[in-house]
């Protein structure tokens, strides 16, 4: 009897070190990198309208387009955002926060301005772009390269302006934000039509955990001089590299620290400039995940249904910081972006196994029976 369960469980275990071995190899087939060049063409809405607002011009780029490695991928943007780098102070244009400060109220108490400041930032899949890489400045448009290489599949390329505004009374302060994408297909031949996306059973669960700055790795001084929104993340948790998913019953996990302003918001002029009263009183930040092209999330703690495929997943902290003057050391009012990004690779195979794996798997189970049977006549 117990020979026949040491034999049941030794050819239990070698087959399913055989599908599982099978499944492995046919998720992690080499995936086929394309370098492409992407030439940003931006134009920027200076004139600020009602309320924040970012959008990709879709007479450049559209959604849904195929490239090959011999195609240039032109894509531009409009933004309407109240940051200071859309303005040049040569030609004598107030930043909005001057502008919001020094507005006065009619006999009811109402001001004609609500929008402070803020910020904007763009990201490809799990790449922050970032400003240095637009170089965006003072509203001049700039046509620039972007040479990158990109794995074969969908990518997303997302635009996000956010904005500190006020009630009519300015005694309310909150956010306001705008976010646009497009989703593309990279590949390396021509095809007529590219792969539908497909939802996985797996989720990814993320939580965000807001830390003073002594907690976090690479703290610095808390002055107004040094304060900035801060992302950091836990010791021995993966961050900004590909997670891999193999099973459907294997979820992906992402934590993150983080570290904003969180207090009332008090202004005063110092030498004809808005600035902040202490480090007290800045403002307060927030904080947002997404994933893939989905909506921005503000909640500590979410799940995100994953995507066959790669699935990319952000989380960025807007906050406020100080910037530097040309005369000063300077207090002036600052929003930034500062994020944490990530990939998970969803590769799940459709089947348990292919018959490959079927025809191995029963080889295998052939040999050890004659071995067993063998042994039994011996």
């Amino acid at each position: 009897m117990k020979k026949k369960v040491y034999f049941f469980l030794v050819v239990l275990t070698i087959l399913n070190s055989s599908i599982v071995s099978i499944n492995t190899t046919n998720a992690s087939e080499d995936k086929k990198e394309v370098q492409i060049k992407m030439n940003l063409v931006h134009t920027y809405i200076t004139e600020l309208g009602e309320e924040v607002n970012v959008e990709f011009n879709r007479s450049i780029m559209q959604d849904n387009q195929v490239y090959t490695a011999e195609d240039e991928i032109w894509f531009g943007f409009t933004v309407d955002v109240a940051d200071y780098r859309l303005y040049d102070p040569f030609l004598g244009q107030p930043p909005q926060e001057n502008v919001w400060y020094t507005d006065t109220p009619d006999l009811l108490g109402i001001y004609n301005e609500t929008r402070i400041i803020g910020a904007m930032n763009v990201y490809l899949d799990d790449i922050d772009l970032g400003l240095s890489s637009i170089q965006m400045f003072f509203g001049y448009n700039t046509t620039q390269d972007i040479i990158i290489t990109l794995e074969e599949g969908w990518h997303y390329l997302t635009i996000i302006a956010a904005e500190y505004v006020s009630d009519l009374s300015h005694n309310i302060f909150y956010w306001k934000y705008d976010k646009d994408q497009i989703k593309f297909y990279v590949s390396e031949l021509d095809i007529n039509k590219p792969p539908e996306i497909k939802q996985a059973k797996n989720v990814c669960n993320v939580k965000a955990v807001p830390k003073t700055i002594e907690e976090l790795s690479n703290p610095f001084e808390w002055s107004i001089e040094e304060i900035r929104p801060y992302t950091a993340i836990p010791d021995g948790q993966i961050g900004n590299i590909v997670q891999t998913l193999h099973r459907s019953k294997d979820d992906a996990s992402i934590e993150n620290y983080f570290n904003l302003t969180n207090s009332d918001l008090e202004l005063k002029e110092f030498y004809g400039s808005v600035i902040y009263t202490d480090e007290n009183h800045m403002g307060q930040g927030i904080f947002y995940w997404w994933i893939n092209d989905g909506e921005l999330v503000d909640e500590y703690e979410t799940s995100f249904q994953l995507n066959k495929g790669n699935n990319y997943i952000n989380f960025a902290a807007i906050g406020f910081t100080t910037r530097v003057n040309f005369t000063f050391v300077e207090l002036n009012m600052m929003v930034e972006f500062n994020s944490r990004t990530y990939k998970i690779q969803n590769d799940v195979s459709v089947i348990p196994f292919d018959l490959t794996g079927i025809i191995i798997a029963i080889g295998i189970l052939s040999i050890v029976s004659t071995l067993f049977i063998r042994k039994k006549h011996n």
